[in-house]
């Protein structure tokens, strides 16, 4: 009887462990899943190496050769091309001594990824370390690179050199900019005007000036932790019928296959014929896991497509749908659904989107009428506001059921502004 209730629990245990190996895998987005391949690699000598590089080589080069035209393999989300590439090839253009071209490139090693210049507490021990003629000589070099601003330690730094690479030397602009720009992100233009004792017609102008200027100079530039590009794990087209086809994207799948001369020494018998069937079974349970990731991600699509039918169509907007209604229609718990569409991508002739994307909850009595339905709306109200008098929430929840025949409070109003960053009716309104 005991010796039963040992071996269930033994059962159980491995029941559990495969359990928590398959979950892992469904979780793993497709490069994440190669690394990890890859890494079994080295502890695996049954699985096929060659084959599993060969493959991963000619998926790159296909993603390379195909980035123009927008094809299933490798999406690029922006062109590769760093800030600091940037500003060594205009350093190349210099001829400067070695001394100064060293402090510069020290500078823009200290660069983040806006443009800023941020020294740690070495790297500021370095920089205490220069002279200060060198060091002040190789921040103004920089400085007077492109994109104006870079260099600058502060916002109100960045915006005085781009205001000088556009010599303006308005007084009140620089004022405004070196002293009242948190007043100005308020747009209490009264306010900067009344301390400034000028008309509010100088500030007015002077504040769209710098709406003109640029924040983050490094904004538009791939930096190290941007990804350059990524594999859609769905491909959704439209056939010659009209009819929605979803696939799973071939040309970024993983394929892992075994290496049969290895596998062939497990017929001796011996410790390492042993060993080797061990390894085997490892490989053939990973090949069983990464088919039921595929089976299980391209499931959660197509119920996601089927729901969603009117976007891909282009017929209208999304419904209200959420993982748990996705979980109970394929019949597994919702952290499957979760770990299933966590960092998994679908692409559609729309572009190329989060599968978590499309799951959209409803708003209070509304059951369908999305939050993105009601957020297009409030802004469809703020758009035709006049400026110099915005509306409040009040009015904006007025207007709401006026013209959609939604009812909401005033507090989900502003709910709705706070986590979409829509400013409030001080700050839009145009004095």
């Amino acid at each position: 009887m005991n010796i039963d209730i040992s071996q269930q629990i033994v059962q159980e245990n491995a029941l559990s462990l495969k359990m928590q190996k398959s979950l892992k895998i469904l979780q793993m987005n497709t490069l994440e899943l190669k690394v990890y391949i890859g890494k079994m690699m080295i502890e695996n000598p049954v699985i096929d190496l060659e084959e599993f590089l060969e493959y991963d080589k000619i998926d790159k080069l296909r993603s390379v050769n195909d980035t123009n035209r927008n094809c299933s393999l490798g999406l690029y989300q922006k062109d590769i091309h760093s800030l600091k590439n940037e500003l060594y090839l205009q350093l190349a253009a210099l001829s400067l001594s070695k001394e100064i071209e060293g402090v510069v490139k020290f500078l823009i090693e200290n660069l983040d990824d806006n443009g800023y210049l941020i020294l740690s507490k070495s790297n500021s021990n370095i920089a205490e370390g220069i002279n200060p003629k060198i060091f002040m000589k190789a921040l103004n070099i920089l400085r007077s690179f492109e994109p104006a601003g870079v260099g600058a330690a502060t916002l109100s730094e960045c915006l005085l050199l781009q205001a000088e690479r556009n010599n303006n030397n308005d007084e009140i602009l620089l004022l405004i900019i070196k002293y009242h720009l948190e007043l100005l992100a308020q747009n209490k233009l009264p306010k900067i005007a009344e301390l400034l004792k000028v008309k509010i017609d100088k500030i007015e102008k002077a504040a769209d000036f710098i709406r003109t200027l640029n924040p983050k100079p490094g904004n538009g530039y791939y930096t190290d932790s941007k990804i350059p590009y990524i594999f859609p794990e769905i491909i959704v087209e439209t056939d010659d019928k009209g009819t929605l086809q979803v696939t799973s994207n071939i040309n970024g799948e993983v394929r892992l296959k075994v290496n049969e001369e290895i596998v062939s020494l497990k017929e001796f018998g011996n410790e390492a014929g042993v060993y080797i069937a061990g390894k085997l079974k490892e490989v053939r349970e990973l090949q069983k896991f990464i088919e039921q990731r595929k089976t299980t991600i391209l499931k959660c699509a197509r119920n996601i497509i089927e729901r969603q039918k009117a976007f891909f169509e282009k017929k209208g907007s999304l419904v209200p749908y959420t993982m748990t209604e996705l979980s109970q229609e394929i019949g597994v718990n919702i952290s499957t659904v979760s770990r299933a569409v966590k960092g998994k991508y679908l692409q559609c002739s729309s572009g190329t989107y989060e599968l978590k994307y499309f799951f959209k909850t409803a708003i209070d009595t509304y059951s369908n009428i999305s939050n993105d339905t009601v957020l297009k709306f409030i802004l469809e109200i703020i758009d035709s506001e006049e400026e110099h008098k915005p509306y409040s929430d009040d009015k904006i929840k007025e207007l709401l059921k006026q013209r959609y025949k939604v009812e909401i409070s005033r507090r989900t109003v502003s709910k709705y502004r706070l986590n979409n960053n829509i400013p409030n009716t001080s700050q839009r309104r145009i004095y």
